[in-house]
């Protein structure tokens, strides 16, 4: 390590050994010395060329080591990611990354968009490895990598999508190439470029919705499916495309159905004539489905009430994560559900620990009168329910204020959250009974 630097000199002198582990345990000497040993980068370099694999791969290894004093030496490394030996390419590919953060990014570019062309698949797709470790040189390149979206090997076109991903607002102009690619035969390249999309969604406004709908005419099921969740990104946007979507819930593919039940519950006002349709899966054999189902007529829930009681029907669902989605849905649209309060209260006795929790939090969102029914779940068998009711009295206020003494005796079991919540909970009860009073005072 560095308190051997002094001896680097007598290392450095065993480089160019005849025997090929000796030059191994002197560059990896070296390597560990790290910058206390940069005055002797240019002859570790030329132990890039040695015929030894092992060498050249510590030797790329050792030149990352020694960090800016190495810069001078990048583009031998970068003949590296065309070696032979993917170990020495994975080697030099890493080196890379370190020494582009202290050297000239144009210099470093050049290195690397020769390699991009390379007729080995593995060096294209360490060079991009390189390149998408730099966000500006990616966003500056980005022209040059869109081509190979279309590369013969899957590996690369995935690598290739996500340095596109990197480059940011850059990218914005291939939404056309990226789209393609939701065609591509590989499920994991359709999976990164989803997630590519989903992050050129975020930026700002683009406008594929049209083009994304297209797609969903595909016979092959894994581009519907993938052309649905863009479509669920893109939200409001792909409402003129709702009919097609609806169609898709008749492809006897439970994925499918998911991701199309998704976007229906996504886009809006525009939903509510597709409220038959979504509501009709509710009878599906599965959960999932219904699940999913759930959640998008809780979210049309907010146009229309015969949403809500399609959702209040799931509440006796056979399946207990329906009923706790069914559950969890009511509470997320307040005051709206109220006329189910009583049906979310019976939930409370659900043989599911989680349902009951739900029902807890649920009720404290749609009506601050069931905080007596609350109150009775501190003394559930099951902690979460229990964390559950006494952050569910913590938030109604001087409603839930009049079970001080109930969440005080809440038994915590010795769970730290819990214990935690209760002293909160009553410090903030007890906060707001002297503000009470003193408003009282005031009044008087």
């Amino acid at each position: 390590g560095i308190s051997s630097a002094e001896y680097a000199a007598s290392v450095a002198g065993r480089l160019r050994h005849q025997k090929g582990e000796v030059r191994q345990a002197a560059v990896e000497a070296l390597s560990h010395m790290g910058q206390h040993a940069a005055c002797f980068a240019g002859e570790v370099t030329e132990r890039l060329g040695d015929e030894d694999r092992l060498v050249r791969r510590v030797a790329a290894v050792a030149l990352g080591e020694m960090r800016e004093r190495s810069v001078a030496h990048m583009p031998q490394v970068a003949a590296c990611l065309e070696d032979a030996h993917w170990d020495v390419r994975d080697a030099a590919a890493k080196t890379l990354c370190i020494l582009g953060q202290h050297a000239d990014a144009a210099l470093l570019g050049i290195e690397i968009l020769r390699r991009l062309k390379h007729e080995d698949g593995h060096v294209r797709l360490v060079a991009l490895h390189v390149l998408g470790s730099f966000k500006q040189l990616s966003a500056k390149h980005v022209a040059e990598v869109v081509p190979l979206l279309c590369d013969k090997e899957g590996r690369v076109r995935r690598s290739a999508l996500q340095v596109v991903g990197s480059a940011g607002e850059a990218a914005m102009p291939y939404t056309k190439e990226l789209l393609a690619c939701l065609q591509d035969k590989l499920w994991d390249v359709r999976e990164v470029t989803i997630e590519v999309l989903g992050g050129l969604i975020r930026r700002g406004q683009i406008d594929i919705a049209a083009a994304t709908s297209e797609q969903l005419q595909h016979g092959d099921p894994g581009v519907c499916h993938a052309a649905l969740r863009v479509l669920s990104l893109l939200g409001e946007q792909s409402a003129p495309h709702a009919a097609a979507v609806a169609q898709c819930l008749q492809w006897d593919d439970a994925a499918i159905c998911k991701s199309a039940l998704e976007v229906l519950g996504s886009i809006g006002a525009p939903g509510i004539q597709y409220f038959e349709s979504i509501a009709a899966c509710l009878e599906d054999e599965d959960g999932d489905i219904r699940m999913t189902a759930t959640r998008a007529l809780s979210k049309l829930g907010e146009f229309i009430p015969e949403s809500i009681a399609a959702v209040a029907s799931c509440l006796e669902d056979a399946d207990k994560d329906v009923r706790k989605t069914a559950v969890e849905s009511l509470g997320s649209l307040g005051h709206k559900s109220s006329f189910y309060a009583d049906h979310v209260a019976t939930c409370l006795q659900d043989p599911s620990r989680w349902v009951r929790r739900s029902a807890v939090l649920a009720l404290a969102a749609i009506n601050q009168g069931y905080a007596a029914e609350i109150a009775k779940s501190l003394s559930d068998e099951a902690v979460c329910v229990r964390l559950a009711a006494v952050e569910a009295l913590g938030s109604l206020g001087s409603a839930g204020a009049l079970y001080i003494d109930d969440v005080s005796r809440c038994c915590t079991d010795g769970h730290e959250e819990l214990h935690d919540a209760v002293e909160q909970t009553v410090l903030a009860m007890q906060q707001t009974a002297s503000e009470e009073t003193l408003d009282q005072g005031w009044l008087e």
